[in-house]
């Protein structure tokens, strides 16, 4: 059945010389993962439209049968180029997308946080100074989201995290030393809710 969804990509790898397995998020099916048939190739249809962090609108075979879906086509919604001429920004953008990709379900019900996750991409493409803060905003909406929000923990990030707010010191950007401090703070709480160990690998990349 070809079905068509506004989606976010997430991340990618090489599935062989010729294609690559696309991870997304979609307002429509949640997070799935679709084979870019010929991506690779210089003449390629999908061009442009599947670098992470794109937002775009594909259409895809969907079968019971299988959980990977080859990707018939997909267009870009809108080009959100100041994102990737920060390193900074980018990898805040990433960060967020590993963990969308590492605590949710395939297939699982996702209008509310596709649309709160592309909201999150316009802000820092719009505030690139204070993307930082505005990543952590969005942790704290998709702890809200999934049931177990961090903001009722008593320990110490997360009165540290209650004191940011209070403070509205989430409106302005926040070190890099502290912004690693808190994301492997929310991998841990989101590996201890989950029952399952989450690393967030693109921090290996901020310095």
């Amino acid at each position: 059945m070809l079905v068509e969804t506004d989606a976010i990509v997430l991340q990618t790898r090489k599935y062989s010389d010729s294609s690559k397995i696309v991870e997304i998020f979609s307002k429509d099916f949640g997070k799935i993962s679709v084979l870019a048939k010929g991506a690779y190739s210089i003449k390629s249809k999908f061009a442009g439209c599947l670098e992470p962090l794109s937002i775009i609108h594909i259409s895809f075979y969907k079968k019971t049968e299988t959980t990977l879906y080859t990707l018939k086509s997909s267009e870009l919604i809108i080009s959100l180029n100041q994102i990737h001429k920060t390193s900074n920004t980018l990898l805040c953008g990433l960060v967020v997308a590993e963990f969308i990709l590492y605590t949710q379900n395939e297939c699982s019900d996702s209008e509310k946080l596709y649309k709160k996750f592309a909201v999150f991409l316009y802000k820092i493409n719009e505030h690139s100074d204070r993307a930082n803060g505005i990543a952590i905003q969005f942790l704290i909406f998709l702890s809200d989201n999934m049931g177990f929000s961090v903001l009722i923990n008593q320990d110490h990030y997360s009165q540290k995290i209650n004191k940011l707010i209070s403070e509205n010191d989430l409106q302005k950007e926040i070190s890099s030393t502290t912004f690693i401090e808190f994301i492997n703070y929310f991998a841990d709480f989101f590996s201890n809710h989950l029952e399952k160990k989450i690393y967030i690998k693109s921090l290996a990349f901020i310095v």
